[in-house]
C-alpha cells in the first residue's frame, strides 16, 4: 500500500536521526504514532477494504511494545521521584512499592503495622514518608520524636513544617497550643507522656486507620476528603493512648476532637490574612467545640483524681 511506502521512508528518516540515541523505545513509539497518524489523514475512498487488518496487526505487533513502555515510564516517575524528594531534603520513603495516585496504600493496607515495622528498619530508625493515596505522612518512632521535641521547636507539628508540602504528621503533637482561645496544653507533659509510648500510639493508629477504611468500604462512597479521615483517625489513635478506650467509644467527643483540631489549626493559619468577621466566626467554632470537649473530659478527669485520692494507682495516665 502507499501509505506503508510512505511510512518505511518516514522510518528510514527517524531511523537516522536517532541512531545515536541509547533508547530504541523512542523510535518503535514514534513509528506507531506515525502509522496510526497517517493511516487516519487518508481519504475514506482511497483506503482499501482490507486496510483495517493491516492497522490492526500494526497495533497488536506494537502492543507489547507500548505496554514496556509504559512500564518504563512508571519507572522513570518513581525514579526522579525519589530523586526530587532526595534533592529537597525529605526523609527516605516507606518502600520502593510506590504507584501514582495511590502510593503506599496497596502495601500498607494489607499489613499495616508490618509495613511501618519494615519501613522502620529499612530508614535505619530514621523519619520516614509515608504516601498513602497522593497525601503524605512523617513516620517517626519515639527517638526521633523525642529528638524533635527537644529541638528549637515547642511541638512535632511545628518541627516538621520544615518539610514543606505535607498533608499531616504521624506523631505525638495531637493537640495544638492556642492560648487566645483557653485550649493550652502542657507540651512537656506531653513529650513525657508520648516519647515512651510510641509504640502503642503506633498500634493505635493503625488500628484506627484500618476501621476507618473499612468504614468507607463499607459505605461505598468515593473518599472526597482524604485528609478529614486522616484527622479522624488522629484523634482516635490519640486518645486511645491518652485517655483511653472507654472515652474513645464516644462518637460525640471523637468527631469533636477532629473538627477542633481542624479550627484551630484554621485559626491559626489564616487569621493574619482574613477578616477579624470571619476569623470571630472560626473562633466561636473552637470555643463550641471547647465545652463540648469538657463536658466529657472535666468528669472523666475528676473521677481519677477522686480514685487516686482514695488511694488508687494513677499509674502513666495523661489525665492525672
Amino acid at each position: 500500500l502507499a501509505w506503508e511506502d510512505n511510512l518505511r521512508s518516514r522510518e528510514r528518516r527517524v531511523d537516522a536521526s536517532t541512531m545515536y540515541m541509547p533508547a530504541r523505545a523512542l523510535w518503535l513509539m514514534g513509528s506507531s504514532v506515525t502509522a496510526l497518524s497517517f493511516r487516519s489523514r487518508k481519504p475514506a475512498a482511497a483506503v482499501p477494504a482490507t486496510a483495517a487488518d493491516p492497522l490492526l496487526s500494526l497495533v497488536a505487533n506494537k502492543l507489547p511494545t507500548l505496554i514496556a513502555l509504559q512500564v518504563l515510564a512508571l519507572l522513570l516517575v518513581v525514579v526522579l521521584r525519589q530523586w526530587r524528594w532526595h534533592a529537597k531534603g525529605y526523609p527516605s520513603t516507606a518502600s520502593w512499592f510506590w504507584l501514582p495516585g495511590v502510593g503506599h496504600a496497596p502495601a500498607y493496607l494489607a499489613a499495616p503495622r508490618q509495613f511501618i515495622m519494615r519501613a522502620h528498619r529499612r530508614s535505619h530508625g530514621k523519619p520516614f514518608i509515608l504516601d498513602v493515596f497522593s497525601h503524605r505522612f512523617i513516620v517517626a518512632d519515639g527517638h526521633w520524636s523525642g529528638v524533635m521535641f527537644r529541638s528549637a521547636e515547642l511541638n512535632f507539628q511545628a518541627g516538621v513544617k520544615q518539610l514543606m508540602n505535607f498533608d499531616l504528621t504521624l506523631g505525638p503533637d495531637m493537640f495544638k497550643p492556642a492560648d487566645a482561645h483557653g485550649t493550652t496544653v502542657q507540651i512537656l507533659t506531653l513529650r513525657q507522656h508520648f516519647t515512651p509510648n510510641m509504640g502503642s500510639y503506633i498500634g493505635a493508629m493503625t488500628a484506627e486507620c484500618l476501621r476507618v477504611v473499612h468504614k468507607q468500604f463499607a459505605t461505598a462512597a468515593a473518599v472526597t476528603d482524604v485528609k478529614a479521615f486522616a484527622l479522624e483517625m488522629v484523634a482516635r489513635a490519640s486518645t486511645r493512648v491518652l485517655i483511653g478506650e472507654r472515652m474513645c467509644a464516644q462518637d460525640e467527643l471523637m468527631a469533636t476532637l477532629t473538627s477542633f483540631s481542624e479550627h484551630v489549626g484554621n485559626v491559626t493559619n489564616l487569621s493574619a490574612v482574613l477578616p477579624s468577621s470571619l476569623i470571630k466566626r472560626m473562633t466561636e467554632q473552637v470555643d463550641q467545640a471547647h465545652k463540648v470537649i469538657e463536658r466529657y473530659l472535666i468528669p472523666e478527669i475528676r473521677e481519677r483524681r477522686s480514685a487516686m485520692a482514695a488511694g488508687g494507682s494513677g499509674g502513666d495516665d495523661f489525665l492525672r
